[in-house]
């Protein structure tokens, strides 16, 4: 079997997902704070950024590339759609920077996160677009379901309604966050929940009519 390693000889380097696409090729997402460095070619675009490498069966890179801004970036899931674009969603506290286009919804100076999801193309990791979302406070997605064309983000939000956030939180710490949204990234709607400890907590996606079309219950 071959073995590969990849990153650079100095800070960190961290891996958080792998995934197969349909020419055998794989693709694997994490952070990173090195600059050019061993066998890391793309720059640091701030503190820690997105980090994204495609390679081959064997583990040879076909390419690797940072997303982000001048600020910490962490990526937290990526998903595979049926065309081979990624999508990838974490967290950032950087305003308008490098591939930050939106304004950090924080403007208390706080230094909270928004969640920042970006979609590229598997040839290159060209960005074909990136929506942040989030309120005032602390704002994050770790999970990505891709059903029918509808994007569902699945995070973590301490905001009030506020930003581009139209559901207000239920304490003063985290609640469970759910985005619907288009794969040409128009904001649909979004929603939160709060469990608290020994609870579960069942998700369902309804259709047109209004039925269970999926359920982490059955």
């Amino acid at each position: 079997s071959n073995a590969s390693v990849m990153g650079a000889n100095v800070p960190n380097e961290n891996n958080t997902s792998i995934s197969q696409l349909t020419d055998g090729n794989f693709i694997i997402s994490g952070t990173s704070d090195s600059p050019i460095s061993s066998s890391k070619t793309s720059v640091n675009k701030g503190t820690i950024d997105y980090w994204v490498i495609k390679t081959d069966l064997d583990g040879n890179k076909i390419w690797e590339k940072t997303y982000g801004g001048a600020k910490n970036d962490f990526l937290l899931t990526h998903t595979v759609k049926a065309n081979n674009n990624i999508l990838l969603a974490g967290n950032t506290q950087s305003t308008i920077s490098d591939q930050i286009s939106e304004i950090s919804f924080d403007q208390s100076g706080s230094n909270n996160k928004d969640s920042w999801i970006l979609e590229i193309e598997p040839n290159n990791g060209n960005i074909i677009w990136n929506k942040r979302f989030g309120g005032s406070a602390n704002d994050e997605i770790n999970n990505i379901l891709n059903v029918n064309d509808d994007l569902y983000l699945i995070g973590n939000s301490g905001s009030p309604i506020s930003g581009n956030k139209s559901s207000n939180n239920y304490n003063s710490h985290s609640d469970i966050w759910w985005i619907k949204n288009r794969i040409t990234s128009d904001f649909n709607f979004n929603n939160s929940i709060t469990i608290n400890s020994g609870q579960s907590v069942n998700l369902n996606a309804f259709d047109c009519p209004g039925q269970i079309s999926w359920s982490n219950n059955t």
